[in-house]
């Protein structure tokens, strides 16, 4: 199962890394050196997309309504779930684990957190 934390809409980047430092710890049982940035970028349609390899988590902005994010495991395709419509108004983050990719329908803006 896909675990999203949602997020308020007036969250900064910086209050974005330090829940995801604390996600970190209970989801992957390790403390993380997150890099204090952010790297957003809005990804291509229908487009597999692999984050980087150090990615601790994903971060969708869905404060305004644009479309969906689906996350897939690599190995098989299978689907695992979505950010999307009813997380409008939010931002929402996604403890990451390697092996998994994402595609987008719409355009919403992705965030990635990683580890130093």
């Amino acid at each position: 199962m896909l675990t999203k934390i949602i997020q308020g809409a007036s969250s900064t980047d910086e209050q974005l890394v330090e829940e995801c430092k604390e996600k970190a710890r209970f989801f992957q049982s390790t403390k993380c050196d997150c890099d204090p940035t952010i790297t957003w970028t809005t990804l291509a349609k229908a487009t597999p997309t692999t984050p980087p390899e150090n990615t601790v988590a994903i971060i969708v902005d869905v404060r305004t309504n644009k479309g969906a994010i689906r996350i897939f495991q690599q190995s098989d395709s299978e689907y695992l779930g979505a950010v999307g419509t009813e997380q409008t108004g939010n931002l929402v983050i996604v403890p990451w684990r390697s092996g998994w990719y994402i595609s987008a329908a719409g355009s919403l803006p992705v965030g990635y957190v990683a580890k130093r």
